[in-house]
């Protein structure tokens, strides 16, 4: 009988259930926690990530609309371009744009493609990787050897607590006409 009653009793409660649903809670600005800001999607469809090699003409006047995600709603976004970056050999950032809050957890960003193939030579028809860098903090200005510099990629440092994720295209460089 006193099982059947704490049914009877706490069923109503679970009709309204007060747990919300991972949907639910992606949708919400968060409470103060640092998440990581994300890059979910790029356009025009020939831009798109994981699809062809893309081609880009030298000074490209076309743009990519990025589409960047980040729950933490009040947070200024900062985008780097890299082309050929790595640790060993670390490149500086072909674009460099701040993405201001809008209140919203989606927001749309267009980045030049113009400078994609700056500086790559003439006769360069290899494939290269091109990576789009998104963070949360501005990047530090790590010019002589600033303390909170130590030991981060160059051109890529963050201040403590910054959280960032990248995306990457294959790319050729049209040769020039």
């Amino acid at each position: 009988m006193v099982g059947s009653l704490a049914i009877a009793v706490s069923a109503p409660l679970l009709a309204g259930c007060p747990i919300p649903f991972p949907s639910d809670i992606e949708d919400q600005s968060d409470a103060g926690l640092n998440t990581t800001p994300v890059i979910t999607s790029a356009s025009p469809e020939d831009l798109a990530f994981g699809g062809a090699i893309v081609v880009v003409d030298r000074g490209d006047p076309r743009v990519v609309t990025l589409s960047l995600r980040d729950t933490d709603v009040g947070d200024t976004l900062y985008l780097r371009t890299y082309r050929d970056y790595t640790a060993a050999l670390p490149t500086v950032f072909l674009n460099d744009v701040e993405v201001p809050p809008t209140g919203e957890a989606l927001r749309l960003r267009d980045v030049s493609l113009s400078p994609w193939c700056a500086g790559v030579a003439p006769t360069d028809e290899d494939q290269h990787i091109l990576e789009v860098l998104v963070a949360d903090r501005a990047f530090l200005e790590c010019t002589g050897t600033p303390v909170e510099c130590a030991g981060q990629p160059q051109f890529r440092e963050l201040p403590a607590g910054a959280q960032s994720s990248a995306r990457t295209w294959n790319i050729k460089c049209r040769p020039p006409k």
